[in-house]
Order: structure tokens, then sequence, then C-alpha cells
């Protein structure tokens, strides 16, 4: 039992560890990163498969095509500009300004246009229609809601629309929305 003292002196010690440990973690003083979502919008032709956001593909939607939101217009930016005007560049993580912009998915090479960038917040029921030029539109709708619960943890609630019909939430891997015209 001379040998033993030290287990019954660390019982109290490894009780108290366990007594310590809790899931009442209040993360009020956490900073937090989002990620701010576009609508990432892939157009095919019905008939041939082909890819219409692509500039090099005859009869693709993407010459005149410009998005409404809020009473504004949004023309499409040119591929690979995604600010419609010059900025000064940071490294804070700020959405990008809101803007229709043109670009190529890597590593597969599929063209596709976006809108965003939202900031989670309370959009709720938020809408805009991207008109093609061709005399068709679609109308997206999305909420993108931001909730902290008691111990200041946050919770993001989102799905997206399109034409009224529901595609789903993506916050963490962006909103895909694919088209066939």
């Amino acid at each position: 039992m001379k040998n033993q003292w030290w287990k019954m002196a660390m019982l109290p010690l490894l009780l108290a560890m366990f007594v310590a440990c809790s899931d009442d973690e209040d993360y009020e003083d956490y900073i937090w990163d989002f990620i701010n979502p576009s609508v990432m919008l892939f157009v095919t032709d019905e008939v041939t498969g082909a890819d219409l956001c692509d500039p090099s593909v005859a009869g693709n939607v993407v010459e005149s095509a410009y998005v409404a939101y809020q009473g504004k217009s949004y023309p499409l930016l040119p591929p690979g500009v995604i600010y419609e005007e010059e900025m000064e560049q940071t490294r804070e993580t700020f959405p990008l300004p809101i803007a229709f912009r043109h670009a190529r998915l890597y590593p597969d090479g599929q063209w596709f246009v976006s809108f965003g960038e939202f900031a989670p917040s309370d959009y709720r029921g938020e809408t805009f229609e991207v008109f093609w030029g061709d005399g068709t539109s679609t109308e997206i709708s999305f909420d993108l809601v931001l909730e902290w619960d008691k111990k200041h943890y946050p919770h993001i609630q989102d799905e997206v629309w399109v034409d009224g019909i529901s595609n789903g939430s993506g916050y963490g891997e962006g909103w895909r929305v694919h088209l066939v015209k």
C-alpha cells in the first residue's frame, strides 16, 4: 500500500478534470469568418448540350445578359473581371461588391455566370431576375439567414429557388443552378 499512495493522490485530480470539462462554452469572444456566396448559373443547350455561357459558342446567352435586382440593372462583367471598377485591394475578407460576373470553372473549364456576393445576414425571399437577351428570363429567389443561439454560436439557414422551384441549399459549396435552354 505504501507504493500505491500516488494512485490515491491522482484520483481527486482526475475527478476534478472531468468535472471541469463542460459543453457550456460561450462563443461570444470568437471572431467568425463567413462565406459570402453567389448564385452560380450553368446554362446548357437542350438539343446540343453546348455550354451556353462559353463566349465562343454560337448562340451563347452571355452577350446581352443582365440582372435586375432591387431596382438596379447589373450588366455582365467581362470574363475574369471581378470588380465593376478599380477598387483598393485589402487583406480583409469582405464580400465583393454585388455584380454579375462571368468566369470559368477550373479544372474542367466549364463556363458559368454568377450574381452576388451576399454576406450572411437576414435575406428572406430576396429575389433577382436574369434576363438572357433572347427574350427569356430566370427568376432566382433565396434565403440567407444568420441566427445566433444563446451561446453566441452562429447558425446559417439558406435555400435557393429557380422560377419558384426549390434548388435546395448549398451555402458552403456555393449556390449552383443548372439551367437548360
